[in-house]
């Protein structure tokens, strides 16, 4: 919330109870480096929508921004270690080493879950972290 606060991001939630089969600290992990990414990418004043969902025997958290997007050449490649986009995308340097989505995508698999990304450039994306549910 500080993060998104000092950008005036406004954090909408749209939640549904759902009970997912993971521990609570690979849960935060991996709503935190989602969240993270969104507000780095996003611009100031914009909404970044969290969105928690039952769908077939999956509990489903997207977090959807409208930060610049992901151009689809790169789209394959965000989970692999040290990958970074295209740095143009963006006016303003985002730190980070590129390891956040990969540390994500394998502590995802760990708990039988995934993340699915989507994007289009200029648009936003949104990343969908899906496990089983309880």
């Amino acid at each position: 919330k500080p993060l998104a606060d000092a950008k005036r991001i406004e954090l909408k939630k749209e939640f549904t109870e759902v009970k997912v089969m993971a521990d609570e600290k690979n849960l935060a992990l991996l709503v935190g480096i989602l969240l993270d990414n969104a507000i780095k990418y996003s611009p100031e004043k914009t909404v970044i929508t969290v969105r928690i969902e039952r769908k077939d025997n999956h509990g489903l958290i997207s977090v959807i921004d409208k930060g610049p997007g992901i151009a689809a050449d790169d789209l394959p490649h965000i989970f692999e270690r040290f990958f970074r986009a295209d740095s143009s995308r963006t006016k303003e340097q985002v730190a980070g080493n590129g390891l956040g989505l990969s540390i994500a995508q394998k502590t995802a698999a760990a708990l039988n879950g995934a993340i699915i990304a989507k994007s289009e450039v200029g648009e936003g994306s949104t990343f969908t972290l899906r496990l089983p549910v309880a």
